[in-house]
């Protein structure tokens, strides 16, 4: 059996630097353990980050999954730092690339960058995965990534507007299931909303600007002005800065009685108790990062979601048929957009029903696979593809 080398776009975590065991979020856990059923050695290759004692993430005990460690990766390093960080670890991105039968790359991300580049002028065999848009890297960048992208065995997107784009620089574009911890039987109809009861609100996701989250608290200022009662639950990691700014910015609109900040959480069963318990997901981004797997789940627990306007969504969500939509950086409008809601429940119940109907359609119609089989099974149709054409 072969082997293969994986590049993903997030850190891997680990208590030490001696420290062979390595923790990762389960449901990425659990595409390495499905790679295994067709590769004899899986490598990740990244760099890693301490682990806390929090227990939010599970422990990699697996015998055929192996970390390849670039080094210690730290939030505060300045961008010399980074550039030095890289330089150190292209020796073993490299040899990761040589001494592996497959490759596959998360894109973008600066790892699978110099792997792919690597993997083009060594003539291996590799493959990519694209979750986020590519169209807003630097120029440098987007040359690299369609080199590589045209080189590729096969590609897989989990986005309808990402799968158009990328289907432009090579035509074994495949759709692939987006790897969220929960199962179609997880799914719940949407929380009954009463006015005078008040709203719960929830956003999941990092926190930082382009994520939107100081425009989640314009939104909610906003809506806190126009008497509407709410309170909102935000769930994720941010840098210490980011935390602090955030935290003052709540206590300046005197927002912190209804403001409630949560640290990331990858236990499914937390999460599904949050997002079945909220009545709207808000999700401000301003990044076009692809269809992010966090509107996918709180759709799947009747989450109405209310969300900037970007490109990415484009296919699939529809304003005012499964969720809300208003243009990038309206906060006011968006404010306005929860009132709607809040003031005729039976249009949020429709709106939230029909996203919670057709997230559970599109997760049922690209879940018949899991994404590490789909990975064997797609270099294994590219092998006999080249086999026959000699």
């Amino acid at each position: 059996m072969k082997s293969i080398a994986v590049f993903p776009n997030y850190h891997v975590y680990k208590h030490s630097e001696r420290d062979s065991q390595f923790y990762q979020k389960r449901n990425e856990l659990a595409f390495y353990t499905e790679l295994a059923d067709g590769y004899s050695s899986v490598k990740a290759v990244a760099f890693w980050k301490k682990y806390g004692a929090d227990g939010a993430f599970d422990a990699a005990e697996l015998d055929h999954v192996e970390l390849v460690s670039l080094g210690h990766w730290l939030y505060e390093m300045s961008d010399a730092r980074k550039v030095i960080a890289y330089a150190g670890a292209l020796f073993q991105i490299v040899q990761a690339v040589i001494s592996s039968d497959r490759i596959y790359l998360y894109l973008p991300g600066s790892n699978s960058v110099i792997a792919g580049l690597a993997a083009v002028l060594l003539r291996r065999s590799f493959a990519a995965y694209v979750r986020n848009g590519l169209d807003r890297q630097p120029r440098i960048l987007r040359a690299c990534y369609r080199i590589i992208l045209r080189r590729a065995e096969f590609v897989v997107c989990t986005g309808r507007a990402i799968e158009l784009a990328v289907s432009k620089f090579n035509q074994s574009t495949y759709h692939v299931s987006p790897m969220i911890p929960f199962a179609m039987t997880d799914a719940c109809d949407p929380l009954m909303l009463k006015e005078r009861a008040g709203v719960r609100l929830l956003y999941v996701g990092t926190l930082n600007q382009t994520k939107g989250i100081f425009d989640l608290i314009e939104i909610v200022k906003n809506l806190h002005e126009l008497g509407i009662e709410f309170e909102l639950k935000i769930v994720g990691n941010a840098h210490e800065k980011v935390r602090r700014d955030l935290q003052e910015s709540i206590e300046r609109h005197d927002l912190k009685a209804r403001i409630t900040i949560i640290d990331f959480i990858s236990q499914p069963e937390k999460l599904k108790k949050l997002y079945s318990d909220s009545h709207i997901f808000l999700y401000p981004s301003v990044h076009n990062e692809g269809f992010p797997r966090v509107l996918y789940e709180a759709m799947l627990f009747g989450c109405l979601i209310v969300t900037y306007r970007l490109d990415s969504y484009s296919g699939f969500l529809v304003d005012q048929v499964n969720c809300f939509m208003v243009e990038p950086g309206a906060s006011g409008d968006a404010a306005n957009a929860i009132k709607e809601a809040v003031g005729n429940p039976d249009l949020y119940f429709a709106v939230a029903k029909k996203g919670n109907k057709d997230a559970v359609n599109y997760l049922s119609d690209v879940a018949g696979a899991r994404h590490g089989h789909q990975v064997i099974e797609y270099f294994y149709d590219a092998s006999e593809c080249r086999q026959h054409n000699g």
